[in-house]
């Protein structure tokens, strides 16, 4: 679907959504779109980029998906691409699902709410409105790990913890990938000679390196309580393998001697012998009790 939101005297703004290869190919000659940008448009999983041919200038930004779940953890499971072609008369957006925030944005200049100024302010504000879809879901993050730190201080080392704090990790890691890209699109924006659009442009990249900072935190705290969940799991586990293997320890002498005595051999004294089924309990009894002293020397017990 293809929409003129915007026919204004400086630029207008075009809106494609969902085009099919042959569609995306008519828009391509129609504007003189670059073919290996038309491609960089449909791969669904490219990262961030900018790319300035000429007197255009080519982004492609990813946007968080609200309907990805907590076990996403992908590029394209967590987030949905935007192409942004721009020139000084025009800008182009091509993506393939609705995005609220473009939606939201049409709609507003349609009822004249926003005043659009020139086209580099209103890219500017187009990747501000991109970037801000992540502090929800950072948010969201920060209240999890702080459940799941609540868990491990209650001693929950289960594997539902352990599985819910990884996604929490995989998700944080492939946002943080995305952040470092991004930064490099601000970085690459041309620089203005107005002061709306440099303010505008200080504006986005504080936005944007805010939640790089906010991100990074939320990613050691992440690792730092997954590592302890692990540690304390595996500590758990060290201590019933060690009741484990005092038993066995017990037994073990337990077991010779009963095996000992259990051989049907004719000549075996103590088979015949008045005191020898007392004399093996009480032979036990003392390697057992022997066991038990020197574990206790050891401080094992």
């Amino acid at each position: 679907m293809r929409e003129k939101i915007h026919d204004g005297s400086t630029f207008n703004w075009i809106d494609v959504v969902d085009p099919t290869p042959t569609e995306l190919q008519e828009v391509a000659q129609e504007f003189d779109l670059h073919p290996l940008f038309v491609q960089d448009c449909l791969d669904p999983e490219h990262l961030p980029k900018v790319d300035k041919p000429g007197e255009s200038l080519f982004v492609i930004v990813r946007v968080f998906d609200f309907q990805s779940t907590q076990e996403s953890s992908t590029v394209q499971e967590l987030t949905r691409k935007v192409a942004i072609f721009f020139r000084e008369d025009f800008i182009l957006t091509i993506h393939r699902t609705p995005l609220p925030f473009i939606q939201k944005m049409a709609e507003l200049v349609k009822a004249k709410k926003i005043k659009l100024g020139s086209a580099f302010s209103f890219i500017t504000f187009l990747c501000k409105d991109g970037v801000l879809s992540f502090e929800k879901p950072l948010e969201t993050a920060e209240r999890e790990l702080e459940k799941y730190e609540d868990s491990v201080s209650k001693g929950d080392y289960s594997a539902d913890t352990l599985y819910a704090l990884h996604c929490v990790r995989r998700r944080l890691t492939t946002l943080n990938r995305l952040f470092w890209p991004t930064l490099t699109i601000v970085q690459r924006l041309p620089i203005q000679h107005n002061e709306e659009s440099s303010l505008h442009l200080h504006d986005l990249r504080e936005t944007l390196e805010s939640l790089m900072f906010f991100c990074d935190g939320l990613l050691e705290d992440a690792t730092s309580l997954l590592g302890l969940e692990l540690s304390m799991a595996q500590k758990k586990t060290n201590e019933v393998i060690q009741v484990l293997t005092i038993f066995s320890v017990f037994f073990m002498p337990l077991t010779f001697i009963a095996g000992v005595y259990g051989m049907n051999f004719a000549n075996m004294p103590e088979i015949k012998w008045e005191y020898g089924y007392s004399f093996a309990l009480v032979l036990m009894v003392v390697v057992t009790a022997a066991i038990y002293r020197w574990f206790r020397s050891k401080d094992w017990m």
